[in-house]
């Protein structure tokens, strides 16, 4: 289920990134995992400033989860985008 909604968030276009910021904030989702799939899908899709927008929700959902390891791995990804 979780694939799926990737590929359904990720279809989601630039205008729409608001629609998409409301449904992960109503969702528990603390798979950091999801943040990183979306950015990466982002990505290869060419839309870089969305694929860094989940690189930032990332780092910040790895912070509120006092996720170290995450915190230094979407910080990376955040500083390749910049």
């Amino acid at each position: 289920m979780q694939a799926y909604f990737c590929s359904v968030l990720i279809s989601f276009k630039n205008s729409q990134m608001e629609v998409v910021n409301k449904i992960l904030n109503e969702l528990p989702s603390n798979d950091l995992n999801l943040y990183f799939e979306l950015g990466n899908l982002a990505g290869a899709e060419g839309r870089l400033d969305d694929s860094l927008k989940w690189y930032i929700k990332g780092l910040s959902k790895a912070r509120e989860l006092k996720d170290e390891s995450k915190v230094r791995e979407f910080s990376s990804l955040i500083i390749m985008h910049i």
